[in-house]
């Protein structure tokens, strides 16, 4: 089993769980619903603008969470959270700028 079928699955359960108690007529509305909106979250994270490694994988993780690519978040995440042990790793990483990075 892939990481990336672990967290839809429990994504499912977590979004199937409460479902009994919103006011929506089935659930298929309900993940209709919940389904635009982390296509709209991905859409409007997509149109920052990075100036760096750190700020990309940052909007990158969004993006691929909006469009329910959990595997590619993850890869994301992991990849940010390899400089948060040493202080200063993590202001160099995510303190850089550079203005062409956003056309990269």
């Amino acid at each position: 089993m892939k990481l990336s079928d672990l967290v839809s699955e429990d994504h499912l359960t977590n979004i199937c769980n409460p479902f009994r108690s919103i006011a929506f007529k089935e659930l298929a509305e309900f993940r209709e619903r919940l389904d635009r909106a982390l296509e709209r979250y991905a859409l409007e994270h997509s149109k920052l603008k990075v100036w760096n490694e750190a700020q990309w994988r940052a909007r990158e993780a969004a993006v691929s969470l909006g469009r329910q690519k959990w595997f590619q978040a993850s890869t994301h995440l992991y990849k940010l959270s390899e400089h948060l042990n040493d202080p200063e790793d993590w202001a160099q990483f995510a303190g850089g700028f550079d203005p062409s990075f956003n056309q990269k």
